[in-house]
């Protein structure tokens, strides 16, 4: 699977999806979940093949039986959306937090919304936070934002304005638009020793294992 991901992705070599697609259903039909999971990919995204919401759940669904967090998060999408399969928020929740028990970033992220929006789990800012902060910790942009929206308004957590700005700037820094217009607005409400504070932090965070 790892040159199937390379034709895939067009890393070391050209872009080929064809290519990628040859090689993943090898992978696939061996029983390999890296395969599994990348056929399911380029059905799901319509690669090199017809988008095919029901296929990219079949071959999803065989990896997430190997415990495979890919698989486990892209069906989760699946069910929280009802694309491909009846739309089922609650399984979505179980799938998101298998794969998030696993350390993956995306679906802790996902999981911190449903609870946050209280959408197939019992509504919890509080148990928002805490998986935002998981996946923010790995460098998730998303999960930062939404951290430092949290720490600003104390929602789930203290407020605290220095993480708020902290986890802003790191979101601005990794793309994420609203984040900076955010985080500028919190510099009048702060001290210039809490601004020093939050900056030096926000130079010195370096992203962590989820282990």
């Amino acid at each position: 699977s790892d040159l199937a991901r390379s034709y895939a992705n067009g890393t070391g070599v050209p872009q080929d999806y064809a290519q990628a697609l040859a090689w993943y259903g090898k992978a696939a039909a061996q029983g390999h979940p890296g395969g599994q999971v990348g056929l399911g990919n380029m059905y799901y995204a319509g690669q090199g093949v017809q988008r095919d919401y029901q296929a990219a759940a079949q071959w999803w669904r065989k990896a997430e039986q190997q415990g495979a967090p890919a698989a486990q998060r892209g069906l989760a999408v699946m069910y929280a959306s009802g694309s491909g399969v009846k739309q089922n928020p609650a399984r979505a929740a179980v799938l998101y937090r298998k794969a998030a028990d696993q350390g993956d970033a995306a679906a802790q992220y996902n999981l911190g919304v449903m609870y946050a929006n209280g959408t197939g789990v019992t509504q919890s800012f509080g148990r928002a936070a805490r998986w935002y902060r998981k996946a923010a910790d790995q460098g998730d942009g998303s999960a930062q934002y939404s951290l430092g929206i949290a720490y600003g308004m104390g929602q789930g957590v203290s407020k605290d304005l220095v993480q708020s700005y902290k986890w802003l700037a790191l979101a601005a820094a990794n793309g994420q638009q609203k984040a900076g217009p955010a985080r500028d607005a919190l510099t009048g409400r702060m001290t210039v020793q809490q601004l020093a504070e939050a900056q030096k932090l926000a130079r010195e965070w370096k992203p962590s294992s989820p282990w």
